[in-house]
This record gives structure tokens, sequence and C-alpha cells, in this order.
């Protein structure tokens, strides 16, 4: 199989499209994320929309790879610059990692599901790491769903629990946010050797945070305080 990779052109914008829908779905019936299906719904309409696609490589300023296969795009991988932080969760402590100049932030890695499990994945992480180098950055970071953990621990990424993001239930509550961080950002996550243990493993800490953070901020135990987490990767030294 011969992977070639393309850059981002516009008349790519449905593929692309296509393939974030494909990958959400999945991810919706494998209940490999905590993302609500009401938000997932809202992606798979904003992703078979090309210009909001196109928009929002844009504003982001999002370098997407392309990999093509026999002529058909199969996968993609991009970054941006580190300190440009796109999403509205209010990332409390990312400064700490360093000099967010110096790092990229890598984003959108998805392959087509029929595709996975021969490579892909890491084709084009390696080529988004040398698009990072030439335009001078030193280190990347990512944030990274639950499903997705095992893959970026194959790729030669690490963990850094101190990072993890944690989103309240809509709508936002920034002191909420900020409190839940402060209480839960210490907990420390055993590392398991399987994909599907890390998946096990991760819940279970995760409920244990979630739980932590009811009994302190004295919150009913029916309700639900984080309604999902990101884990923070990280690349030294690319």
């Amino acid at each position: 199989m011969t992977v070639k990779i393309l850059r981002f052109r516009e008349t790519h914008a449905q593929r692309v499209g296509e393939i974030f829908t494909l990958a959400t779905d999945r991810l919706r019936k494998s209940k490999g994320g905590v993302y609500p299906d009401k938000k997932m719904d809202e992606w798979a309409k904003w992703a078979m929309n090309p210009k909001e696609v196109i928009g929002e490589l844009k504003e982001a300023r999002i370098k997407l790879l392309l990999a093509e296969v026999d002529g058909k795009i199969v996968g993609m991988f991009g970054h941006q610059p580190g300190e440009l932080l796109t999403s509205p969760r209010g990332e409390t402590n990312i400064e700490t990692i360093g000099n967010l100049k110096e790092f990229a932030r890598f984003r959108w890695l998805f392959v087509d599901p029929e595709f996975q499990g021969r490579g892909i994945g890491r084709i084009l992480n390696d080529a988004v790491i040398e698009e990072a180098k030439k335009e001078g950055f030193i280190h990347a970071y990512a944030y990274v769903i639950l499903s997705a953990h095992g893959v970026y621990e194959k790729l030669g990424w690490t963990h850094t629990p101190e990072h993890d993001s944690f989103t309240t239930k809509y709508p936002f509550d920034p002191e909420l946010h900020r409190r839940t961080i402060e209480i839960c950002s210490h907990i420390p996550r055993q590392q398991k050797k399987s994909s599907r243990s890390i998946q096990n493993q991760t819940r279970e800490v995760q409920e244990t945070k979630i739980e932590e953070t009811k009994l302190v901020l004295n919150i009913p135990k029916e309700e639900t305080i984080l309604q999902r987490v990101d884990f923070f990767f990280v690349k030294r030294d690319l």
C-alpha cells in the first residue's frame, strides 16, 4: 500500500468532512468518548458543510495534511501555533508546559475506519512533525480524547496528567471549571499495557475524580460535574 501525503485544498473539504463524520460515528457507537450525543450531532452537521470546514481551518490557522491511497483521501492530521488556544474550554494551566511560542498544537488526527490499523496514523504523525519542525517549532502538544489515548502513546507522545482538561456541564461555569482542575489535576493515572486496559483504567480514574470533586465542593452525588476530560499529550524535541 502506497500512502501519498497531500496539503489540504478547499476542494478536499467535503471528503475531510466525511472522514470526520465517519470517525465520530464510530466513536459514538463504541462509547469510546464522553461527548454527549447532542454535541456529536452538532459536529456531524458542521462537518458536512464544506464552507464551515474551510472557515474553521482558516480561522484556527490549522495546516492540514491528508493521506491519500489509490486516489482516495483516507486520513488527516494537522497543526497550528501552540499559542493559539481556539477551544473555549478555558485551559487554565497550559502555560506551565513552557514557552507556548515553541509549541505546535497538533489537531484533527482522523483516519477512515476502513483504513485504520495500517500505519496511516503514524505516517501522518511523522509528516506533520516534519512540517512543524520546518516552521521552527521545537515541541508539540495535543488534547486527546479517551478513545485515542492508546494511539498517541504508540506514536511516541507522553501523557502529562497535570495538564488534563476538565469541562463542566453546559452552560460552561468558569469558576467551577477552575476549581475542578485545581482539585483533580494531581490525581495520578496508573499506566496499563494494552489500549483497552488504558481506557478502562482511565475511566476508573475519571470516575474517582468526579466523586472526589463532588465531595469537596459539597455537590449532590446524583449531579454530574465533569462532562468530559481531554488528556494532554506532549512530544518534546521534535
